[in-house]
């Protein structure tokens, strides 16, 4: 029951109290004094007639009551209720008193209908008011209603279609909807594979059921969007102001576009590109992300997909702590001995390791391994969605193991603003990283994954 504002119980208005309330009424028009007798002999003084002919007819019209603060909108939060009455007839009012959803009469001129947060009091109320004045006339029963809601809107997705796009196209967001008031309204928010915010569709209002958005992979200035995994999520909002976000849904754009080859990135600031090839060592990989995320600073991982594919937890894992993801190959061949066909084949299946394994992508970066390519190589490389080939101007060398000393001082000697450091996942790398990471920002130089680097410098 809504917790109801009221300082004292009355009981309902019987026959006896209206009888009561009239005789109070009627007794107001002769309380004044009989006439004395006479002097002994002298006949009585008349009764004065005249006074009781002028006296106002008996109020025979009930008070009338307002309320303020009802309105038919939907509310989260407790409604404050205040029931006004006047007596246009002057015998005064006596009493105001209300109910709620038929339920005893309680008065007061005051009621608060709460919204606790367990929802227990969520629904359409009605409530009843009258007053009664000093005469005994009791107003009809007037209502009003209150709408309480506060419970966030149920969704649930139904599906993303298509969920990769080889082209520009729009894509369908199935979902259903459900909320006591029926109006729910929809906001679509679209991120990159950083997290970062791409674009949002202006609210659209929708009701319960099923429901459907649509996104034309573009930016909000109209430009398309390039390759690589964008999450979409759904706001929702109901009409008291319940609000719900849904979960993500991954979508892969893989369109072809003409790949560029970076050997650094400018106009970055004073970043670092950290980026590991291969993937060899299972130990490796968990203690370079270990170390990554005890010193908050993210890199780059161009694991081969075979390894992808045997280590979903680590493909996961990675993903999960926001790390930048890029391509391989398959094989780990020297990408100018194979046909274009090859090495398209090679780097799809890739690109399906990293999706079926932790629902992510490599687009758009792309690596050749030993940083061998040829124009068909780009060519291909571009097909698969690769906008950005990714070479190096720091290489330690590290595949030879030549101890963690020279690894640290090869990395942290050479390093620019704006240097890509090719490493691999090894034990002496992995071991080399701390220090890497302390040397860097001694130098005022701040490690950094790609997707960091290329948005510093203005890139989407």
């Amino acid at each position: 029951m809504p917790e109801r504002i009221a300082t004292k119980r009355t009981p309902h208005l019987s026959a006896v109290r209206l009888a009561a309330l009239a005789a109070l009424a009627a007794g107001l028009l002769v309380l004044v004094p009989a006439a004395r007798a006479g002097v002994e002999g002298a006949p009585p003084r008349p009764l004065a007639t005249a006074a009781v002919r002028d006296s106002p007819p008996p109020d025979s019209t009930p008070p009338v009551t307002t309320v303020s603060g009802a309105d038919d909108a939907w509310h989260r939060q407790a409604v404050q209720l205040t029931f006004s009455a006047t007596d246009g007839d002057g015998s005064g009012v006596a009493l105001t008193e209300y109910r709620v959803d038929g339920g005893a009469w309680t008065q007061g001129t005051g009621l608060r209908v709460a919204a606790p947060l367990d929802h227990a009091n969520d629904g359409v109320h009605t409530i009843g008011f009258r007053s009664v004045d000093l005469a005994g006339n009791v107003e009809p029963e007037q209502t009003c209603t209150v709408k309480i809601d506060t419970r966030a809107p149920g969704f649930r997705w139904v599906g993303l279609a298509p969920s990769t796009l080889y082209r520009i196209a729009p894509v369908r967001l199935r979902f259903r909807t459900w909320d006591r008031t029926d109006v729910v309204h929809v906001t679509l928010t679209v991120f990159d594979a950083g997290g970062d915010k791409v674009t949002s569709r202006p609210r659209v209002t929708v009701h319960n059921g099923r429901a459907r958005l649509m996104w034309s992979l573009r930016y909000g200035d109209r430009q398309p969007v390039i390759p690589g995994l964008y999450r979409l999520r759904l706001t929702l909002v109901d009409a008291a102001g319940n609000r719900r976000v849904s979960s993500l849904k991954a979508l892969r754009c893989l369109r072809p576009v003409r790949t560029t080859v970076w050997h650094h990135i400018p106009h970055c600031g004073r970043r670092v590109a950290l980026t590991f090839d291969d993937g060899g060592s299972p130990w490796a990989w968990a203690r370079i992300l270990a170390v990554l995320r005890a010193h908050h600073v993210k890199a780059s991982f161009f694991i081969l997909g075979p390894y992808v594919a045997a280590d979903g937890a680590l493909a996961r894992r990675t993903i999960a702590q926001g790390e930048t993801i890029g391509d391989h190959t398959w094989t780990h061949s020297i990408t100018s001995t194979l046909s274009y066909g090859s090495l398209l084949g090679e780097l799809r299946r890739d690109q399906g390791a990293w999706w079926s394994r932790a629902q992510a992508t490599p687009v758009p970066y792309f690596r050749p391994p030993y940083g061998d390519y040829n124009a068909t190589d780009l060519a291909a490389a571009g097909a698969a969605g690769y906008l950005r080939t990714i070479l190096w101007d720091v290489d330690p060398r590290d595949w030879s193991d030549p101890g963690v000393g020279a690894i640290v001082s090869r990395v942290v000697s050479a390093a620019r603003p704006g240097s890509i450091v090719c490493m691999h996942v090894k034990t002496e790398t992995a071991l080399a990283l701390p220090a890497i990471i302390r040397g860097l920002q001694a130098r005022h130089l701040r490690p950094s994954s790609l997707d960091e680097m290329f948005r510093a410098a203005g890139y989407r």
